[in-house]
């Protein structure tokens, strides 16, 4: 029998990490979602809270935002199998925009999901070690932690607390969109670059055979070489997240940095 599920998701680390991969694509990763894909049809929690007014904000500004944020958090309660708990919010001037309740909300349901035994694991959407405890108490449980972070900046002080952990990772995003590869609205199909000689990076396809990728510093695109079933297969594109998205899906190992090695091809001259 599968294992009862529980996620738990971080509100404001999951729509962070999609804005971040949108400012660099051009793509709305948040509002395109298919929360179907994320959940598996899993009982999902949302712990999210509504925005408070910055100083340098005029009412209409915070209001506009305001009401922006209530929609989108209607939007997800309506959806199945997902509850949405939302604190609130407070802007402080050296710290930013600052949610308060929500970590406590998203820390009491997971234990009590636990000491409960209405879960058999809690998948944990999150960046923030302040979650440890909560991984150190589910060890008292049969409930397994397992943490889902961010594929840049791994929360590491809080990896050893976990019973195992994942990089959210960007082919996940992209194909809860409908636009990873093999859809036909692909948006790794985007780009254009010449062909080259002397690759960057070589490694081992997942389907056997090289896999190699080129930088052209003229053209500032990424060329990607790749086997399925013994057939090579290219494409080229500027963006590095893309690029990244390729290796991730066809690389048997991925080396640490990559993304970082990527962005910093195109910062050079």
């Amino acid at each position: 029998m599968a294992p009862v599920v529980y996620r738990l998701i971080d509100g404001n680390f999951l729509r962070s990490l999609c804005e971040s991969l949108s400012q660099e694509i051009g793509f709305e990763f948040w509002a395109a979602l298919d929360w179907t894909y994320i959940t598996k049809g899993d009982r999902t929690f949302i712990y999210d809270s509504l925005p408070a007014k910055k100083p340098s904000q005029s009412d209409t500004e915070f209001q506009a935002n305001f009401d922006a944020r209530l929609a989108d958090l209607d939007r997800l309660r309506r959806l199945p199998n997902v509850f949405v708990k939302d604190g609130f919010s407070r802007f402080r001037k050296k710290v930013g925009q600052e949610q308060k309740g929500v970590d406590i909300l998203l820390a009491t349901d997971a234990i009590l999901f636990a000491h409960r035994g209405i879960a058999d694991e809690l998948h944990i959407y999150t960046n923030d070690l302040d979650f440890f405890p909560v991984f150190e108490a589910l060890q008292s449980t049969s409930c397994r932690g397992r943490l889902f972070h961010s594929p840049e900046k791994p929360p590491n002080d809080l990896l050893p607390f976990t019973d195992s952990a994942e990089a959210v990772r960007i082919n996940l995003l992209l194909e809860a969109c409908g636009v990873g590869w093999g859809h036909s609205n692909s948006i790794y199909t985007l780009g254009a670059g010449v062909a080259g000689e002397t690759p960057f990076l070589v490694g081992e396809s997942i389907h056997s055979g090289a896999f190699e990728m080129r930088f052209y510093s003229i053209e500032r695109s990424f060329e990607v070489k790749y086997f399925i079933n013994s057939r090579c297969e290219f494409l080229i594109t500027k963006s590095p997240v893309l690029a990244y998205g390729i290796a991730e899906k066809f690389m048997k190992n991925v080396p640490a940095m990559l993304l970082s090695t990527l962005r910093g091809f195109l910062s050079k001259p």
